[in-house]
């Protein structure tokens, strides 16, 4: 008797912790029917792996020396976020505009604003709530390559698109 209830007790342990998938939208989510499944939480994981996917992550709009003018190229990145970003409309951004390290920091950090701005004005032509995108200059605070030639500072004049939420 008292192994059979042992044992009956061993399943009843066993059944609380057993994995079970949830298929959404091609994504695979799996939790324990012992856990509280949170929809808006499944929903967010979805919406960041799609971002990752299909964006690739952040976006890195590169510009000429004292520019703040987007490239064709660089046109279309924006137009794939902008298009995910009315996708998801539950989603903010923040951009970043950054500068090499020459010039003062006063005009760095107005440069990198006219950066972040200019991506900015891109997103809402295009149809994207301008109370979903924040903007921050950086300067020349935050280079992404410290070396000190050319070729660092092309890599450092950037304005970066960074998923808020």
């Amino acid at each position: 008797m008292v192994k059979k209830l042992l044992i009956l007790m061993g399943l009843i342990v066993l059944t609380a912790c057993v994995k079970v998938p949830s298929v959404n939208d091609n994504l695979v989510i799996v939790y324990s029917t012992a856990e509280a499944v949170d929809p808006v939480q499944v929903e967010v994981k979805r919406a960041v792996i799609f971002f990752d996917e299909i964006l690739g992550g952040d976006t890195v709009v590169y510009f000429a020396f004292n520019s703040a003018t987007i490239t064709a190229d660089a046109q279309s990145e924006i137009a794939l976020w902008a298009d995910a970003l009315t996708t998801h409309a539950d989603f903010d951004v923040v951009i970043e505009g950054h500068c090499d390290e020459r010039g003062s920091r006063e005009y760095n950090l107005a440069l990198g604003e006219r950066r972040a701005s200019a991506i900015r004005d891109l997103l809402i032509a295009s149809e994207v709530d301008g109370d979903r995108i924040a903007t921050i200059s950086f300067g020349k605070e935050r280079p992404a390559v410290s070396r000190h030639d050319p070729e660092a500072w092309a890599l450092n004049r950037r304005g970066v698109i960074v998923l808020a939420n």
